[in-house]
């Protein structure tokens, strides 16, 4: 018995050399493409981890841990880089809209004349080609006591066609060319529902107001080409990765008709890779039946690159109108919509897998869509998808904490958030946060949620430098654009944060924001910028877009 019992143990210990032996030559016949060492890695995980070293293969994170146990994944190929001590964090999430990003002159952070007169020439002089210029976004108060003119558009080009919308496009401002092309002359009449305005003596001014006016110079812009949308689609990639955006929202993409669809759907079946993530969502009217979300998904199941998802439907209907018109770019007649038509779209939306991004504007409409979260839940909808509010309204730490109630998230304007945490003296009290609690809750997100916002991309930094000036904990700022973004779009098991089995989406920073000074913190500039293990920017090399973007591996001066 004790030969059989020593014989026993002899081969236990067998057996355990051997899976010992099997799984150090596993590791070694699978090391690393890329090493990140010598780090200062926050991983956004749940316990807000430090690391100091990360191996990644086939674009996936594989180890993250410490300088000792990363050398078992380093194999002859592998690319090793010593950031020096730097600081790695995940990368950002932002929302943003692609169409127009490179194609329009957005004009709604101008603020004079001067202003709009250096954007169009600037616009004009870098894209020589366009023969119809179009912008968005001047305001009257722009003007004083002037009112928009042709001549001032004349000075800069008086050969083409330059047509910009107002704010809230209930007017035009154009030049001669534009007033040309579009018929108008000194003799014409004002439209329906529109004015020609003219000078005391009856010359037209180039400035159009009323929608029927606004048609007569609406007819003058081109067809939205497939050309174009990838122009665009470039521009966005290009500033999102200069801004650390690995991860973008493109907020309600409005469709008007089934021609457009057509447009839309073929312009993306051209599209074979992309260098960041796009989470896109399509308007959608509360009379979108069953048969128009299985005509939806098959649509969106021609989509080639993976890269590209289309999960969510926004409702807008609770907008106001001006906020509608920015959205669709259309004047749409706004129709009182009952809780109970919402919550019947949305359920034929969840059985389609779709989620539901209600977009509102203050108090009222707020509390309509908790309203409706609150009504799917009891009805045992939503907990498959993760719904949303865009541009929500905060206005009491409760309702911070109802998220993880209804299984949603919440996309807020930062102002909202730093008011809820102001100085002492103020009309509020500040909220008292312990060490350990987060003031942001894991479902909300300070993702840009501006419907004026055309074109552009609000840096996250930026938004994190000024709630650091309102005494917002860095980790929590920082969180809010990287796992609680993640969260709000059910991506949370695949990026947002740095862990074993999430795509390697991470920037390196040019300093260690969670030991800076606010001031320090506005000056700090993204290095690089990683997606799914590719360098895709790199700000000391215009290089950077030479990398091999299929192979998943990087070149010897990556770094």
């Amino acid at each position: 018995m004790r030969w059989l019992s020593l014989l026993s143990i002899l081969l236990l210990l067998s057996c355990d050399s051997m899976e010992k032996s099997t799984s150090s030559v596993s590791t070694l016949n699978q090391p690393a493409q890329l090493i990140v060492r010598n780090a200062t890695i926050y991983t956004a995980d749940k316990v807000r981890s430090i690391a100091s070293a990360m191996a990644i293969r086939d674009g996936r994170i594989i180890f993250v841990g410490n300088e000792a146990d990363v050398e078992s994944y380093i194999g002859t190929d592998t690319k090793i880089a010593d950031l020096n001590g730097r600081l790695v964090l995940p990368g950002f999430f932002q929302r943003a809209k692609i169409r127009g990003s490179a194609s329009r002159i957005n004009l709604f952070s101008e603020n004079s004349i001067e202003d709009y007169h250096l954007a169009v020439s600037r616009y004009i002089r870098e894209n020589p080609e366009q023969q119809v210029i179009v912008g968005d976004g001047w305001s009257m108060q722009a003007f004083s006591a002037e009112t928009p003119h042709k001549g001032i558009l004349d000075q800069i080009n008086d050969l083409i066609p330059i047509i910009l919308f107002s704010s809230d496009r209930s007017s035009i401002w154009t030049n001669s060319e534009g007033l040309a092309a579009a018929g108008i002359n000194n003799d014409s009449e004002n439209p329906v529902d529109g004015f020609i305005e003219k000078n005391e003596h009856g010359i037209a001014t180039g400035w159009l107001r009323g929608s029927g006016a606004v048609a007569l110079m609406e007819k003058l812009i081109p067809e939205y080409p497939k050309e174009v949308y990838r122009r665009d689609l470039l521009c966005i990639q290009e500033l999102a990765a200069s801004n650390g955006v690995t991860t973008l929202y493109e907020p309600a993409i409005y469709l008007k008709d089934e021609e457009a669809r057509r447009r839309y759907f073929d312009t993306l079946s051209d599209i074979d890779s992309m260098d960041i993530r796009v989470q896109a969502s399509i308007v959608v009217r509360p009379t979108f039946t069953e048969k128009d979300f299985s005509l939806l998904q098959q649509e969106i199941s021609q989509i080639p690159i993976s890269d590209f998802n289309l999960s969510s439907i926004s409702f807008i209907e609770w907008l106001p109108k001006t906020f509608r018109t920015w959205i669709t770019e259309e004047a749409l007649d706004g129709e009182s919509v009952s809780l109970k038509k919402v919550a019947a779209l949305a359920q034929r939306a969840h059985s389609y897998q779709f989620s539901l991004q209600i977009l509102v504007s203050g108090k009222e409409g707020t509390i309509k869509a908790w309203e409706l979260l609150e009504e799917l839940e009891g009805a045992g909808f939503g907990t498959e998808v993760r719904n949303a509010v865009v541009n929500a309204y905060l206005g009491k730490e409760s309702a911070l904490e109802g998220l993880s109630k209804v299984h949603s998230a919440a996309f807020v304007q930062p102002e909202t958030i730093f008011a809820l945490n102001v100085h002492p003296g103020d009309s509020m009290t500040r909220r008292h946060i312990k060490e350990s609690d987060r003031y942001l809750p894991l479902g909300v997100s300070l993702l840009s949620s501006d419907f004026s916002q055309i074109n552009g991309m609000v840096s996250p930094l930026l938004i994190i430098h000024r709630g650091v000036n309102h005494d917002i904990p860095i980790f929590d700022l920082v969180e809010a654009f990287t796992i609680n973004a993640a969260y709000a779009g059910n991506l949370e098991k695949e990026t947002g944060s740095i862990e074993k089995g999430k795509w390697a989406d991470f920037i390196v920073l040019d300093r260690n924001i969670f030991k800076s000074t606010a001031d320090q913190i506005d000056e700090t500039r993204i290095l690089k910028t990683f997606y799914k293990g590719r360098l895709v920017f790199d700000r000391n090399s215009v290089k950077s877009k030479s990398l091999n973007r299929h192979s998943g591996y990087l070149q010897r001066d990556a770094f």
